[in-house]
């Protein structure tokens, strides 16, 4: 099982609409493509998440501010749910599983979106960095 991470809410953008409802599948720490996959908007172990969010600002390990990652959780219950704050290169829509090419442009093009809502984010006097 991996490590649980928390990032305060005031450090979340949120995930647009058009990729909020896409099922997407998850690499695991076995190397796996894991489907069935969805953006989470509430989590019980997660208590900060409050609608589709993306950080830049999850520090695991010794990564450094500024990977995003997306909320999501594997839509299971009980002892077979599993849910997190995954690396936006670690999940592709499951209508790309095939085509990595056109994942690692949708990555791409997802994280140009994420950007921009993260400037919003501090131009509205957010806080820059939990660091």
């Amino acid at each position: 099982m991996g490590q649980h991470l928390s990032v305060a809410k005031e450090f979340h953008v949120t995930v647009g609409e058009d990729v909020s409802h896409e099922p997407f599948h998850v690499l695991r720490t076995s190397g796996v493509w894991d489907g069935g996959w969805r953006i989470s908007t509430k989590s019980g172990m997660d208590l900060t998440v409050d609608g589709p969010s993306a950080t830049k600002h999850c520090l695991k390990r010794d990564q450094t501010v500024g990977t995003w990652r997306i909320f999501l959780d594997n839509g299971k219950s009980g002892d077979e749910y599993v849910c997190g704050w995954r690396r936006i290169e670690t999940i592709k829509p499951s209508r790309l599983c095939d085509n990595e090419d056109a994942a690692a442009a949708w990555r791409a093009q997802l994280v140009i979106v994420l950007e921009k809502a993260e400037a919003e984010r501090i131009a509205s006097g957010a806080p820059h960095s939990v660091v």
